[in-house]
């Protein structure tokens, strides 16, 4: 309370003649913290909902990889729980691992694109000469693939020794293209149906 007072003097409202409002106030007492540049890719609405929440928390480290595990006083063992190669932290399961990266080439060659999978932001506002649809579906389908791997990760090792980048692959495009689907009511132009069957007939 004592914190409003300071704000409303004489009065008035932050010193000025502005009207009190609880937005005014929320916005006065919040931190407005650091604008990012990821948001779009992590709230595009032909995300299935999970996968957007762990590419969130992905973007923000606060996945529980064995590294900050360790910092916890966790498992003494930082290793790779899909390649058994490196250290496992954010950075390196997303896509330096042998595993996600072979995963991140695939979904390529399926989507016919060249992409730098840790520059999506970049690659997405750099990719002018793709329809917006088409950047739209590649971007929601590494949100899957990051989802998709983290899942595989948490998996037993008698599972994992199972999945193949492959299955992987298929599955976030599938997922993706299921909710594009049942979600689009806008006209398609040609070039990015025929692309779009493509993907299904993968």
């Amino acid at each position: 309370m004592l914190l409003f007072r300071k704000a409303y003097i004489d009065d008035q409202w932050l010193g000025t003649s502005a009207a009190y409002s609880i937005k005014a106030s929320y916005d006065w007492i919040r931190d407005p913290g650091n604008t990012v540049d990821w948001w779009k890719l992590c709230w595009n609405s032909l995300n299935v909902p999970k996968s957007s929440f762990i590419y969130w928390a992905v973007m923000l480290g606060r996945l529980l990889t064995r590294d900050r595990l360790a910092k916890m006083g966790g498992p003494t063992s930082m290793e790779c729980y899909l390649c058994q190669g490196a250290d496992e932290s954010h950075g390196h399961l997303f896509f330096e691992c042998d595993f996600s990266r072979k995963c991140s080439d695939l979904m390529q060659q399926k989507l016919t694109i060249r992409l730098n999978p840790r520059a999506l932001v970049e690659w997405n506002k750099r990719g002018r000469r793709l329809s917006i649809l088409r950047r739209r579906m590649v971007c929601a389908c590494y949100v899957m693939l990051v989802y998709l791997i983290w899942q595989a990760r948490n998996k037993p090792r008698t599972m994992l020794s199972v999945i193949h980048p492959k299955v992987i692959v298929q599955q976030a495009i599938q997922a993706v293209s299921i909710r594009f689907w049942a979600r689009n009511k806008a006209p398609i132009k040609e070039e990015d149906i025929s692309w779009l069957n493509s993907l299904r007939a993968s």
